[in-house]
């Protein structure tokens, strides 16, 4: 993965950050998160994203990025599997487009553009029921009705 690397807050410390020419632009991560990921596993969840996030590749450290909606992936899980996320004001990443090394560049694999310049939204089954819930733990059935359970057991 790329090295963390301090915030940048000063046009110096930009200058200095980019002097060597290994990067040409920076996303700050102000308005979304970077979920970094191995490519063991950043290819397996390309390929179940379906197209719906922008998603970049940096070759030189084998690692994809997917650009998802602040807090929707908790960094205890990103870090568990190997990875990173990237947020918050002080984050940031080389664009994708900036040559890292002689020959590799980061690029996109899902433009932006793709996905109507929107990160993804994490929505799964889970995150979906307890966004529409209209019910508390306090008043949510304890006991569910037999004919529910009849219809599961048929």
């Amino acid at each position: 993965m790329l090295a963390d690397v301090p915030a940048i807050h000063t046009q110096d410390e930009a200058a200095e950050a980019f002097s060597d020419g290994r990067w040409e632009i920076a996303l700050t991560t102000h308005h979304f998160d970077v979920l970094e990921l191995p490519a063991r596993l950043g290819a397996p969840l390309h390929d179940q994203l379906k197209g719906t996030c922008p998603t970049a590749i940096v070759p030189a450290s084998r690692t994809w990025q997917f650009f998802v909606t602040q807090g929707s992936v908790p960094a205890e899980l990103a870090e568990h599997a190997g990875g990173r996320v990237i947020s918050g004001p002080d984050g940031w990443v080389p664009t994708p487009s900036t040559k890292i090394g002689a020959t590799k560049r980061i690029r996109w694999l899902i433009h932006p553009s793709l996905t109507r310049w929107e990160p993804y939204s994490r929505r799964d089954a889970i995150d979906m029921v307890f966004e529409t819930a209209e019910w508390s733990a306090y008043d949510a059935p304890t006991n569910p009705s037999s004919a529910i359970v009849d219809g599961l057991l048929d």
